[in-house]
């Protein structure tokens, strides 16, 4: 049976020469599985078009010679501002339920294009 324990992890908030002791500590911690990504957008596109990886490639790199696997996620939860900038119909949301609401709480967090500002 194969055990999963994982982290999520955020290298583009922390200094590059730190991302070894991290990766150290989370081997020593028994993590073997890491979740990275998910509020990176504007590490990975600073500027519309502008992308950005080598960051990326180079935890990737460092997690992988560790043992330790990746899950990439979607950088979607924190769009640029960049993005609000060209469109307010990008800006995120709080509404109590309706088209972009997946859950059944009274408030939920949204892109979503169909809420009038």
């Amino acid at each position: 049976m194969i055990t999963h324990r994982g982290v999520a992890y955020y290298p583009e908030f922390w200094p590059e020469d730190r991302w070894d002791e991290d990766v150290r500590l989370m081997k020593r911690a028994g993590i073997n599985c890491v979740r990275i990504a998910e509020f990176a957008w504007v590490a990975m596109e600073p500027a519309e078009g502008r992308f950005d990886f080598d960051w990326l490639h180079r935890i990737v790199e460092k997690l992988g010679r560790a043992g330790i696997n990746v899950l990439l996620c979607t950088p979607t939860a924190a769009p640029p501002a960049w993005i609000a900038s060209m469109s307010r119909q990008a800006i995120r949301r709080t509404r109590p339920t309706g088209p972009c609401s997946s859950s059944t709480a009274i408030t939920r967090s949204c892109l979503c294009k169909s809420i009038p500002m």
